[in-house]
């Protein structure tokens, strides 16, 4: 038997007292079944190594999963202590730790066995209302957990789909493939798949053009993280999903996400001090000089400059050197060191800023940090004669904490922006202009909604209603202070850059042709007196969600209302485009828009928005002339100032 052409031997043992099954050994002692697990002789080493590229989790899970196996296997306790000793020493060979294998140890050390081996039912999540926990599969990568975080923190926008919240789970699910390594890409598998017995999960992919555009621009930093998922609200397709994380894993840098939960009234300040709003701010201004330092630059023991700007410890690789901060003196060095760990990394692009958590001596808890590179290229041209390198700077705004000041990453790109002008190489305008200017990044780019909602009170609706219309707004008898804190307003709260820019053009257009739409704000008095302005129940009701909200004082709370305010507008806008495609081939899902806009509080907008998208589109448009005319002989709860 053993003489054969492909080699192959047989072998077999045989024995009174033992006997063994797959990996279990069970033997006869004294009279007795005693039971453990068993290794073949000819058993390697082959556990998935500790730097291997698997998630982080799973790899701890490994031993903790293998010495369940051997409590399962051993009945003898102290056999199970010699055999967990085996596989915590081959563990160690593989590169785990030693306190995490000892911890392991310890946890199923602690389990009875009995409990080990009884059988659980798996429990029917289809029961509580909520649909089979379908897990996102995919290869992992570095940048999973990226994806991850944002899944998690704006996973309530696909929950308050009438839709989808009844299908998807409570929370995501992610499953990791193993990525490609060297092996299966040196020596691939010869037999491949046939495309017929491939199996297409996600169903159609008519939506799979527009969604890549749509994720490529979100990667360029075009769209915001919120503008993401409103557009996977308006498509709520696995396949886009899909798409996003497959996307992701080709990132090879990408700005820190942010972690934890939505924001809440107490984020940004600790409870105590909120009070203290325009006190938590702080920045500081950095010079960027890439390659080593000169040697006759030196820094004080305390990280205070000793030339003209103080110089942090010098790298291979670059220098961080101080000009002007309000941090106190013991708090910036360590800020410097922060974001002299993200410079190593390559975490920072020139105007593009990143957000995170930084815990210095003062204040006495975590802040948010917005850290952004620039560049002065006013005098590229100048430097490029000479062969000098043109000047780049570090900017780091402080405040609230990481989840609140990343809502207005995108205004203090901006605000950034806006210091190029004034930056000068000689730094000869630093007291006129420039620290003024840092000084009051808190009042100029976070506070103008805070202001804003402080200022009109329970006539906010109208600036709600008028920034979904587009409608215009005029302003008199007020400074250029509250007269930006106003037109910022309406630009925060439109629906501009989520809806197609067609749209937004006609409507802009068709709102300044109608002189009996035009808006005017007197602010002549305490409180502005608003005239010729419409509302409906929509913008009256978020106009409630946000007086009820402030006492507390927290403008980053401010914003992020202000941002689910838009996301429940273009989420029912969504809903109104799919009622309209159905309606143009059922009369009951045209009764069912007809009942959607009578309903939803905000009709006389969406309304307005969809005629002007489906203008060109002859079905939808005789769906939407049908609309209007049941709406006129109804009519639409709105009130005017």
């Amino acid at each position: 038997m053993n003489q054969n052409e492909a080699n192959l031997h047989f072998t077999y043992e045989w024995s009174r007292t033992s006997l063994t099954y797959l990996d279990l050994n069970i033997e006869v002692k004294e009279g007795a079944i005693e039971t453990s697990t068993y290794f073949k002789k000819v058993d390697s080493n082959n556990y998935v190594h500790q730097t291997s590229c698997h998630h982080k989790n799973w790899k701890n899970n490994i031993p903790k999963g293998q010495f369940l196996r051997m409590k399962k296997n051993c009945l003898d306790p102290q056999k199970w202590e010699e055999q967990a000793q085996t596989i915590k020493t081959k563990f160690l060979e593989r590169g785990y730790k030693e306190e995490l294998l000892d911890q392991k140890i310890e946890e199923i050390r602690d389990i009875e066995r009995k409990e080990l081996t009884k059988y659980k039912n798996k429990v029917d999540r289809i029961g509580d209302n909520q649909a089979i926990n379908v897990p996102l599969i995919t290869e992992y990568s570095e940048n999973s957990k990226i994806i991850e975080d944002i899944f998690r923190r704006h996973w309530n926008i696909l929950m308050d789909d009438e839709i989808l919240g009844e299908k998807l789970p409570r929370k995501p699910k992610f499953v990791y493939r193993r990525t490609k390594n060297l092996k299966s890409k040196l020596a691939p598998s010869i037999q491949k798949k046939k495309p017929s017995e491939v199996k297409d999960t996600f169903g159609k992919t008519e939506h799979c053009v527009p969604g890549t555009l749509f994720f490529r621009s979100y990667f360029l930093g075009s769209l915001s993280d919120r503008a993401l998922f409103v557009y996977l609200s308006l498509e709520p397709r696995w396949l886009l999903l899909q798409l996003l994380w497959e996307m992701l894993q080709t990132q090879t840098s990408l700005a820190e996400s942010v972690d934890g939960d939505e924001l809440r009234s107490d984020d940004g300040f600790p409870e105590e001090r909120k009070g203290e709003r325009q006190s938590c701010s702080f920045y500081s201004f950095y010079v960027y000089q890439p390659g080593s330092l000169s040697h006759n630059a030196a820094d004080s023991d305390d990280g205070c400059p000793s030339s003209a700007f103080g110089e942090a410890p010098s790298t291979e690789n670059f220098s961080l050197s101080l000009v002007d901060t309000d941090l106190p003196a013991e708090a910036e060095p360590e800020l410097r060191s922060f974001i002299a760990k993200r410079l190593s990394r390559g975490a920072l692009f020139e105007g593009m800023g990143n957000v995170a958590s930084v815990e210095l001596s003062f204040p006495d808890y975590c802040m948010g940090c917005y850290y952004c590179l620039l560049q002065d290229k006013t005098h590229e041209a100048t430097n490029s004669e000479s062969n000098v390198r043109p000047p780049e700077y570090i900017v780091c705004f402080l405040g609230g904490s990481e989840k609140g000041l990343d809502l207005f990453r995108l205004e203090l790109d901006k605000y950034i922006e806006n210091l190029k002008s004034k930056l000068d190489p000689q730094m000869d305008n630093l007291d006129s202009c420039i620290t003024p200017y840092l000084r009051s990044w808190f009042e100029d780019s976070v506070l103008p909604v805070y202001r804003v909602v402080h200022l009109f009170q329970d006539k906010l609706a109208y600036l709600l209603h008028a920034a979904l219309t587009y409608t215009p707004v005029e302003v008199k008898n007020s400074d250029n202070r509250t007269q930006n804190d106003i037109n910022r307003f309406l630009s925060s709260a439109s629906l501009q850059g989520l809806v197609q820019e067609g749209t937004m053009t006609s409507l802009c257009i068709a709102m300044t042709e109608e002189s009996n739409r035009f808006i005017t704000v007197d602010c002549s008095d305490a409180q502005p007196h608003v005239t010729n302005a419409g509302s409906n129940k929509f913008c009256d009701d978020w106009m409630q969600t946000f007086i009820s909200s402030y006492d507390g004082g927290n403008p980053f709370l401010f914003r992020q209302k202000l941002d689910n305010f838009k996301l429940k507008a273009i989420q029912d806008l969504n809903i109104l485009k799919r009622l309209i495609r159905q309606a143009e081939m059922s009369h009951y899902a045209l009764y069912k828009c007809y009942m959607f806009l009578k309903n939803c509080g905000n009709g006389d907008v969406l309304l307005q928005i969809v005629k002007v998208e489906h203008a060109e589109m002859p079905e939808a448009s005789s769906v939407v002339q049908v609309l209007e005319e049941f709406i006129n002989e109804v009519g639409f709860s709105l009130h005017s100032s």
